[in-house]
């Protein structure tokens, strides 16, 4: 019995297996960003400029944070629309995988921050939550990126990691 969990532990925890799936997982973390956020910037004036009617999440952020972000100028919610275009660019094509996850991160809660009305929702709350354990994944990168190829890691698909943290 204790050789049959202990074969069960590791087969299914400590066995290394390539990070193909990591890096699809990646690629659709990046699609599913770019679904939430960018519909919302087709109309900034309605939805995060000082014209909009903004919806707070005091749940979520401390006053501190709401007053902060509230008193941006318009021409800083355009540059961080464009923050958050050319991170999640990077972040999907895999180049500098784990900076560009940290800037499409930080850009994104800016904007849950600005005005929670619109994007405000159980998923989008769960995608940032995602997007943080892949940025603290090591490896994001191997696979279809162009990371592996600015290192010149021709076999970064074949490489093992463990399948616990996959």
């Amino acid at each position: 019995m204790l050789k049959t969990v202990r074969s069960a532990w590791n087969r299914l925890f400590l066995e290394e297996r390539p990070s193909i799936s990591l890096s699809l997982f990646r690629c659709f973390a990046a699609f599913t960003a770019g679904a939430h956020l960018i519909p919302t910037f087709f109309d900034l004036k309605d939805n995060y400029l000082h014209t909009a009617f903004k919806e707070k999440n005091t749940s979520f952020f401390t006053p501190e944070i709401l007053g902060w972000v509230d008193k941006s100028p318009d021409g800083l919610v355009k540059l961080m629309v464009a923050v958050f275009c050319v991170s999640l660019s990077f972040f999907a094509a895999g180049l500098f995988t784990q900076v560009s996850c940290v800037v499409m991160l930080a850009s994104g809660y800016y904007f849950y921050a600005l005005n929670s009305l619109h994007i405000g929702t159980l998923s989008y709350d769960i995608l940032l939550v995602t997007l943080f354990l892949l940025v603290i994944t090591s490896y994001p990168g191997d696979s279809f990126s162009l990371d592996a190829l600015r290192r010149g890691d021709s076999l970064a698909w074949r490489r093992k990691r463990p399948f616990f943290v996959q």
